[in-house]
């Protein structure tokens, strides 16, 4: 009989469509030929990897547990009435069957272990616990998923935060907690060891306390961030890493020269591409309610492009095209900017009770703008994000518009109900559908109005 019936044979066994008639006529193949005996390990160890590669929830427990009930439970037993049936083809020995069946049991029995062994050692699950805004997650074999959901488990992939009012805070099974806001990539690792590489954007931590040689680390652009636990956040771009540690003591590696310092709680560090700059912690300078862009202009902004001064114009911040998908999977078209006010060299800034915002800059023709805020908790995490939009008719556009806006007006994005108290982290204004080239010439905080 030709190979062919035995392949045919094997995936009726892989799919479970095997008849009893046919389970002894794979036994009868099978232990006729050695290399047929190893090929069918060789396939049943595919299969179950497989099949953990298509599980949903990808829980190792789970799907060993179902392997053993699927392939030693069902599987053995069927073959073991089949070869004691008084049909049972003479021809093959039982002691065959046996060497067999234990060589199959063993195959399931190591590879359930090793995934049952591993569920910790080996792959981190982290959970989706809150979400906002547009989010994207790309797995294993670039599947790339966008109906994210509270409750959604992740495992060894890239989580992209695309917009500026999206954030998502992912848990792991310890009860270590990562926040990523704003514009932002992260990838995680799913070995054991606590493992993130932050391409972009902004993320911060609660990092439970890890096992010793396990310490969490976190990759950027321009650094290693190696972590025991502590609670910590962090700003990353193309040429600087920005890190503020709130509790505990982190140590930092910069690439472009491997310098390392140790940064305690209460503490900042920047790591850039200049090996020049002294890589040295400080702590960072008492909060202040007010703020002015004018004075922190810079190269480096979380979305945008800066334009050069022109004419009586100073330099300015142009909002730029960012595409996304609503709620309803159709596409929609963003014209962002945004305003980092944490990668800035500023005080940290926190608003009080009638602290306002004024906004000057440039559009071509009226059209409704989105501003909004993200805003972190003083001393360390995530607080939440205010969006505020304002019509075109309240707009007064001309060439250029100067709007003045009150906190009481901005509109709590779950978490925090008020910004009062809170640090503001970014600024950011966008258009929706309608390039109309937004600009952004200054943004001021302005303390509240003396009676």
């Amino acid at each position: 009989m030709s190979d062919g019936r035995f392949e045919d044979l094997m995936s009726r066994l892989l799919d479970e469509s095997i008849t009893a008639e046919e389970s002894a006529e794979l036994i009868e193949l099978a232990g006729q030929d050695h290399d047929r005996l190893d090929e069918l390990r060789t396939q049943l160890a595919a299969a179950e990897m497989l099949a953990m590669s298509q599980d949903e929830l990808r829980d190792e427990a789970r799907f060993a547990a179902a392997v053993r009930s699927r392939y030693v439970d069902q599987f053995v037993i069927r073959l073991r009435k089949a070869i004691s049936a008084e049909d049972a083809p003479q021809s093959f020995r039982p002691r065959q069957f046996w060497v067999w069946a234990i060589g199959i049991v063993a195959v399931v029995g190591l590879v359930a272990s090793f995934l049952l062994t591993r569920g910790d050692s080996y792959s981190q699950v982290v959970e989706i616990t809150e979400l906002n805004g547009s989010l994207q997650w790309t797995g294993d074999g670039g599947v790339v998923v966008r109906d994210l959901h509270v409750g959604s488990l992740l495992r060894g992939g890239t989580l992209e935060a695309l917009t500026a009012d999206a954030w998502a805070q992912l848990e792991y099974r310890d009860g270590t907690q990562v926040t990523l806001s704003g514009r932002s990539s992260v990838t995680l690792s799913g070995l054991q060891q606590k493992e993130l590489h932050l391409r972009e954007g902004s993320l911060s931590a609660m990092v439970n306390r890890q096992p010793d040689g396990e310490q969490m680390l976190i990759h950027t652009p321009t650094a290693k961030i190696e972590v025991l636990g502590t609670q910590l956040n962090v700003d990353a771009r193309t040429s600087v890493t920005r890190l503020t540690v709130n509790e505990g003591a982190v140590r930092v590696t910069r690439l472009v020269d491997d310098a390392v310092a140790d940064v305690a709680a209460g503490q900042q560090i920047v790591a850039s591409v200049d090996h020049r700059a002294k890589l040295e912690p400080f702590r960072p300078q008492k909060p202040v309610n007010h703020w002015d862009s004018l004075k922190f202009a810079t190269t480096e902004t979380p979305f945008g492009r800066w334009l050069p001064p022109e004419g009586k114009l100073p330099v300015r911040l142009r909002a730029g095209p960012l595409l996304i998908r609503d709620d309803n999977k159709k596409p929609v078209t963003l014209f962002v900017a945004v305003f980092a006010i944490t990668a800035s060299k500023s005080a940290p800034v926190v608003f009080e009770k009638g602290s306002r915002i004024r906004v000057r800059g440039r559009t071509q023709s009226a059209q409704d703008v989105v501003f909004g805020m993200s805003m972190g908790v003083p001393g360390g995490g995530f607080a939440g994000k205010f969006e505020l939009v304002q019509p075109a008719a309240k707009m007064l556009f001309s060439d250029d518009f100067q709007v003045e806006l009150k906190l009481k007006d901005f509109r709590p994005i779950h978490r925090a109900r008020s910004p009062v108290g809170l640090e503001l982290n970014f600024f950011y204004v966008f258009t929706v559908n309608a390039d109309v080239n937004l600009e952004l010439i200054q943004v001021q905080v302005l303390p509240p109005a003396k009676k």
